[in-house]
């Protein structure tokens, strides 16, 4: 399930929840997920929320081979689909935000609304 949101290749392709879909339903467990800001050298909040695509993480601009996603969407696309299946699933997310405080508090606040944590004592 490697670069899940992608049905193709890494570079030219579009990003597509269809694209985790399928792989959910093929049988795969894990699903990786690239995230970067959206725009990481932007300043307003939608410049900075947490989007799933393939990319270079670069301070001065990341450069995107592929087209993105919102990360909101990824995971609702995996949460819905837990919800058919008693199999656990790993959610595996490689982080291009360089240490972008907005967009990673942002990717928290999305797994705790949008998957069911449960906190040990």
């Amino acid at each position: 399930s490697h670069n899940t949101y992608l049905p193709c290749n890494q570079n030219l392709d579009v990003v597509s929840t269809d694209a985790i879909t399928n792989a959910l339903n093929l049988g795969a467990r894990v699903i990786e997920l690239d995230v970067f800001a959206a725009n990481n050298t932007g300043t307003t909040p939608e410049d900075l929320e947490p989007v799933v695509a393939h990319g270079i993480e670069l301070v001065s601009g990341d450069i995107f081979t592929t087209g993105q996603i919102k990360f909101e969407d990824a995971i609702e696309t995996v949460r819905k689909f837990t919800e058919k299946t008693s199999d656990p699933i790993w959610i595996d997310i490689e982080l291009n935000t360089n240490k972008i405080p907005h967009t990673n508090k942002r990717i928290g606040e999305i797994l705790r609304k949008k998957i069911n944590f449960t906190e040990e004592s």
